[in-house]
């Protein structure tokens, strides 16, 4: 198997938690989840990226009973779909593109409600591209949409064998910001 692995994700949303429900049951979603908002209800002030999830059953994840999805003031839930076709051969209890989305965004990013993933890397180099996507319901189909949050980026690409990240938000304000740390493959 390749040492590298790219992903597209596509995320939808802003959604409720009541709406995100709804939406993952309707599309039997395996896969991803995001929260974007503050941690004190009432809070104003920039969106941050709180939590990244990966979930077989994403609508009993994002649920009301979600450990953490309930300590958020003003979130929205986007739920992610993984959009390049499965790695060939035997399958695997966490689909890789996934699972290396979910570890790279909580690794480089470090949502404030996560605890897993933070302090080890991915196993593999990996490159996560982020697009944004909401439903309108005037035209009936989907329209993109500017980033949820200005801490989450566009791109997130990670060599396992240097140890070393960079972060690239694209656009008007597009810049670069590279994430050095000796990860537990070089280690």
């Amino acid at each position: 198997m390749s040492d590298n692995i790219a992903t597209v994700v596509d995320w939808y949303g802003p959604y409720s938690k009541s709406e995100a429900v709804t939406k993952a049951r309707e599309w039997d979603l395996k896969g991803l989840y995001a929260a974007v908002g503050h941690m004190v209800k009432g809070t104003r002030g920039p969106r941050k990226l709180l939590y990244v999830g990966l979930s077989k059953n994403v609508a009993t994840r994002v649920g009301s009973s979600h450990h953490k999805l309930g300590t958020i003031g003003g979130g929205k839930i986007w739920l992610g779909e993984v959009s390049v076709p499965a790695i060939p051969g035997r399958k695997r209890k966490t689909e890789p593109h996934a699972n290396s989305v979910e570890w790279a965004l909580v690794r480089f990013l470090s949502p404030l409600l996560n605890q897993k993933k933070r302090s080890g890397a991915p196993d593999k180099s990996c490159i996560v591209v982020n697009r944004w996507w909401h439903y309108n319901t005037e035209t009936g189909d989907y329209k993109d949409l500017p980033r949820p949050s200005a801490g989450w980026p566009d791109i997130v690409e990670y060599d396992a064998h240097r140890g070393s990240a960079n972060l690239i938000w694209l656009g008007k304000r597009a810049r670069v910001k590279p994430v050095y740390f000796m990860s537990s493959v070089n280690a």
